[in-house]
Formats: structure tokens, C-alpha cells, sequence
């Protein structure tokens, strides 16, 4: 009998993804679709739109990164999400209008 195995890894303390990126520009990058890769250390990832780690890839997140989500977006975890944040480099996830309010984004889904 043979088992299939998916790992799927959030760590609260700091999360690490990584999204197809769409557009670039000083150190914001704006994100949306399938994903899957590193989302690099200093950057802010804008999710335009819901966001998917497709089954049998992965997102890694480094420490340091910012992800915001634009209104009524999610990420959707299908395959593995490594986030891990340090005390000098934690990773937010929260939403990208102005005024952060609860329920700007949807939710992170795995």
C-alpha cells in the first residue's frame, strides 16, 4: 500500500510564501494566480487577486517579507507553505488599504 504525503507548514511567529509575481517595482511586487517559489526578504507582496499554491508545489516565504491583500482576496494553500519568521525579520500578512480594518481580506486556506 503505498501512502501519499502532503506537508502543509504555518508557523504563526512568521510565515514564508512564495507567489507568481506580475509586477515589480522598488521592492513591491504585486501577486496573483497560481504561485509557488520564494517570496525574498524585504520585499512587499501585493495580492491583486486570490492566490493559489498549487498541489505538489511550494511557497516559501523568508523572514523580513510584508504581504499585503488587496479587498476580498486569499491565499488558497493546495500544496506546501513554509513561513518562518525570526525575532529581527517577521513576516505580516494583512490588508493593503490605508487604514487596516478586520475583514478588508479573506483568509488564508488550506
Amino acid at each position: 500500500m503505498v501512502k501519499k504525503v502532503i506537508r502543509k507548514v504555518l508557523v504563526i511567529s512568521g510565515l514564508m510564501i512564495s507567489l507568481g509575481i506580475s509586477h515589480a517595482h522598488a521592492g513591491v511586487i504585486e501577486v496573483s494566480g497560481n504561485v509557488s517559489g520564494a517570496w525574498s526578504t524585504g520585499n512587499t507582496y501585493i495580492v491583486t487577486s486570490t492566490v493559489t499554491v498549487p498541489l505538489g508545489l511550494k511557497l516559501t516565504v523568508e523572514p523580513g517579507v510584508m504581504v499585503k491583500f488587496s479587498t476580498n482576496t486569499s491565499l488558497i494553500i493546495a500544496g506546501e507553505l513554509i513561513a518562518i519568521g525570526t525575532l529581527n525579520g517577521t513576516i505580516t500578512f494583512t490588508s493593503n488599504n490605508t487604514s487596516p480594518q478586520q475583514g478588508d481580506w479573506n483568509n488564508i486556506k488550506f
